[in-house]
């Protein structure tokens, strides 16, 4: 889809050159008999360059590329008009484009709103503290220890970026992914700030937030059209499960006063988090060395309108360290549905951010 939007904005764009060519000779060019002056030639040559700088940001999915699109639309209609009788087929691929503007401006306008409250949730984040007198398992502290958790190093607030690729189901093509997700500790808090499908006929901005009183999923196709927009019960659950499964990715949480440990086995522990009315439990999964191989638990799943086994396996070698905590940065994500798996998510964390 990209590579076809692209050759009709180069194509659009070089015919424009021929209202640029035809003002600096006296030959006569057939596809534009009348007559071009030099001061309009150049904005034809103008017009060229800011269709072609459109395509260029195109292929590299620059949330910016409607400002220039646009403008590229406006000088290119206001020639065509002009040169009405040689030109006007021009407009139907300057609606396109115009298509792909709004789009595009909707995608970054949605970007630019989530990310406003993902700041203002760091901003307002308070100082985390460290639950003393709960007893964790043995595991967990291993865990902890492993990670380089310590008092002196716990953050109010944790920002990571992510890159991968998810279907909508399981019959579905993958779709690649980026996302920036910022969680808070001293309460359990998260928002989710994602695209989807760049590149592709299908694209999604979605934005996924357990925030107190704001528990909410919303998706919308190229930003405009609302394809999911949940909250209620099972929607804060399931939000609360998330964030309780990706404290592999800020292990201080892990002894906070919301999270309470279970020991299931050697290699086991199920956390439950508590927070107001919302209660949820996992069982977390560990390696011999300590390190977090897996979680699961029962979630609501949308399809089936009822509770699925989600499952979390975390990629043993993804070890990294960051700002001198070491945490996994690749995971798959499954739901177990009547006894057949349905590998959903494929993630990795690229960066890591602490916030005081």
């Amino acid at each position: 889809m990209k590579i076809i939007l692209v050759i009709i904005i180069v194509v659009h764009a070089v015919i424009h050159l021929i209202g640029f060519s035809k003002g600096l000779s006296n030959d006569e060019l057939y596809q534009l008999k009348s007559s071009v002056s030099k001061p309009m030639a150049i904005l034809w040559l103008l017009t060229f360059i800011l269709l072609i700088t459109t395509a260029f940001l195109v292929i590299f999915n620059s949330s910016f590329c409607w400002i220039i699109g646009v403008a590229a639309v406006i000088l290119s209609q206001l020639l065509i008009i002009l040169y009405w009788q040689e030109a006007k087929f021009g407009t139907l691929p300057n609606i396109l484009i115009a298509a792909v503007c709004i789009f595009f401006y909707a995608s970054w306008d949605f970007y630019k709103e989530v990310k406003q409250e993902s700041n203002l949730l760091k901003l307002t984040a308070e100082p985390f503290e460290i639950e003393k007198q709960q007893v964790l398992p043995k595991i967990i502290q291993e865990w902890l220890v492993n990670a380089g958790v310590n008092l002196d190093n716990s953050p109010s607030s944790v920002e990571i970026k992510q890159v991968g690729r998810m279907k909508l189901k399981p019959e579905s093509s993958w779709l690649p992914f980026e996302a920036e997700q910022t969680f808070t500790l001293s309460k359990p808090q998260f928002i989710w700030n994602a695209k989807v499908g760049s590149g592709h006929f299908i694209q999604f901005s979605g934005r996924d937030a357990f925030i107190e009183n704001n528990e909410s999923m919303k998706i919308l196709l190229y930003g405009l059209f609302p394809v999911v927009n949940s909250s209620g019960e099972d929607i804060d659950n399931g939000v609360a499960i998330r964030y309780l499964s990706e404290i592999v990715w800020f292990p201080w949480a892990a002894q906070s006063s919301y999270i309470t440990w279970t020991t299931i086995s050697e290699n086991q522990a199920e956390a439950t988090l508590k927070d107001g009315d919302i209660e949820v439990k996992g069982v977390f999964t560990f390696d011999d060395l300590g390190n977090p191989i897996g979680f699961e638990t029962m979630r609501y799943n949308e399809e089936l309108k009822k509770e699925a086994m989600w499952k979390i396996e975390v990629s043993k070698d993804s070890q990294q360290t960051f700002n001198n905590i070491t945490i996994p940065t690749k995971a798959t994500v499954t739901w177990e549905i009547n006894e057949e798996y349905f590998t959903w998510l494929e993630v990795e964390l690229v960066d890591f951010n602490l916030y005081e």
